[in-house]
């Protein structure tokens, strides 16, 4: 079936490269238990490591044959030594140990293995366990975010600045946007609501340059959060990047609708820290406002619709505020 699926070339090349992971996986004396993805790009395994807990992530393909994958893993493993390396306290704490690792040939880790309780219901990608919104986890949240954003762009490794992301522009934005703006209307119930929103947004970019650029995790999403003990593990530190202040924040803050004390101390502490900046509650809401048209998009491609809906619902809610010049900066 491998035959019918690859060119020739590719097929050799990934025969190649399984060859090279079991090779890896041999010689760093990593056994393997489980196979948890097993995907055309990436291996990834549970095992151990000298009888610890571990998990064992490569590229399949060298970066001549998968740059973006190779990109991915390499920013993800750099910026992970980095930090163990680092005085960054509430990091260490929140992010997975790199026992060995490489990012030469082929990228690949052996890391610290979570056992704790994703944060995630049914295995879904959107929605947050209930339990997640306490004091314990806005303390959390905070404390691991503001650190990030608080590291320095000469404080980082050269080599992990040239695989940064860079704040998106507009015009990128409204390109990814523009074949889904039918979604985007028909979600809201507003005529052309995607237009309008992006004439609200097209001074995002330039309000945005007024507040410092971050590090942004990305994707802090409720399956990527562990609770381990009386604390909270982040993982797939695989798209971090150059962001605004909003961006971690507001995407925790938006599947937090169901609990809206939490949402209002997150915000309010966010304010607290930021709010000096002429434009914060403008650059608050098109924040807000860009994430539900991106996350109205992915409500019609989610096959999940049931993990999908509260989030999509409240995102639509928030454009026809925004649109109406109604806008609760929290619920």
């Amino acid at each position: 079936m491998a035959s019918q699926r690859y060119a020739p070339s590719r097929l050799r090349e990934r025969q190649r490269g399984l060859a090279i992971i079991r090779q890896v996986i041999a010689s760093q004396n990593f056994r393997t238990d489980k196979k948890i993805k097993f995907g055309d790009r990436y291996y990834i395994a549970e095992g151990s490591l000298r009888s610890t807990p571990a998990l064992f992530k490569s590229c399949i393909f060298p970066p001549s044959f998968d740059h973006l994958t190779h990109q991915k893993f390499s920013r993800e493993i750099i910026f992970l030594t980095f930090v163990k390396r680092s005085h960054f306290n509430a990091l260490k704490r929140a992010v997975p140990y790199v026992y060995a690792s490489s990012v030469s040939h082929r990228a690949w880790y052996i890391r610290e293995y979570f056992g704790g309780i994703r944060q995630n219901i049914h295995d879904g990608n959107i929605r947050f366990r209930p339990s997640f919104f306490t004091p314990a986890s806005l303390r959390w949240v905070l404390n691991t975010f503001f650190e990030l954003q608080s590291i320095r762009e000469q404080d980082l490794p050269d080599r992990f600045k040239k695989l940064l992301y860079a704040p998106q522009t507009f015009a990128y934005l409204w390109r990814f946007v523009r074949p889904f703006r039918q979604h985007v209307d028909a979600f809201t119930r507003i005529p052309n609501a995607s237009q309008r929103a992006f004439a609200v947004l097209r001074a995002h970019n330039t309000l945005a340059a007024r507040f410092p650029r971050v590090l942004a995790h990305q994707e802090p999403y409720a399956p990527h959060i562990l609770k381990t003990g009386a604390s909270y593990r982040l993982i797939d530190w695989e798209n971090i990047g150059w962001a605004s202040i909003m961006k971690d924040f507001v995407t925790i803050w938006m599947r937090a609708s169901s609990n809206p004390a939490w949402q209002r101390a997150l915000y309010h502490r966010l304010k607290r820290r930021y709010g000096s900046y002429a434009g914060f509650n403008n650059l608050w809401s098109s924040t807000v406002l860009l994430q539900s048209v991106f996350n109205t998009i992915g409500y019609h491609f989610y096959p999940d619709k049931k993990d999908f809906a509260e989030l999509g619902k409240f995102s639509a809610q928030k454009i026809r505020e925004i649109l109406a010049n109604n806008f609760r900066m929290y619920n």
